[in-house]
């Protein structure tokens, strides 16, 4: 009998590999418990001892500066210039269309939105405003990814075949101008 690949979501990994760290039980123990194998959760265990430093601050990702502008860009962010946290507060965002779940996209946003709001950096705030408004159609866009780009590419198309031909003296040449530019029909010679 073949066996289906099982996903275990993060608040599951983190849970056993917690309880690997703490030693209470064995690994065959854990792996009893919570139907995994012990080479999982020491691996886990693994990459949780090598990310907790991260969780304190203790190493951060080297931005992609070289290494002739490092002193430069290390005065610079030192200075806690309004542009460098309104690029911070910029880049954070990007993490929301990342999520798969509504509820945590949600929940990323309200911190994010409250980070936003609470800098006094009014472009930021404008922004963010803006999201606000139309934070329910990206939440649904986890659930329904389903855009109308098409239809706006080619109505471009189509509105830039109008603006080119200056007018058309009948329906008809403008229907074989759409068809021509827009028909995808491979024209040239044999």
């Amino acid at each position: 009998m073949k066996r289906t690949r099982r996903n275990h979501g993060a608040a599951f990994k983190a849970q056993v590999a917690l309880m690997a760290c703490r030693g209470e039980k064995t690994l065959a123990e854990l792996a009893e418990q919570f139907g995994v194998h012990p080479t999982q959760i020491t691996e886990w265990k693994r990459h949780v001892l090598e990310r907790v430093t991260d969780v304190f601050g203790g190493t951060t990702p080297k931005p992609d500066v070289p290494e002739r502008r490092r002193d430069a860009f290390e005065v610079l962010r030192h200075k806690k210039l309004n542009v460098g946290r309104a690029w911070a507060i910029k880049e954070a965002l990007r993490r929301l269309w990342q999520y798969v779940y509504p509820v945590s996209g949600w929940k990323f946003w309200k911190l994010w939105y409250f980070w936003a709001t609470h800098r006094r950096l009014a472009p930021i705030h404008k922004a963010a405003e803006t999201v606000r408004r139309h934070i329910d159609s990206i939440l649904t866009s986890y659930q329904h990814p389903v855009t109308n780009a098409m239809s706006e590419g080619l109505n471009s198309q189509i509105q830039k075949i109008k603006r080119i031909a200056c007018g058309f003296r009948n329906i008809e040449n403008f229907k074989t101008a759409l068809y021509f530019h827009c028909g995808g029909l491979d024209l040239y010679p044999c």
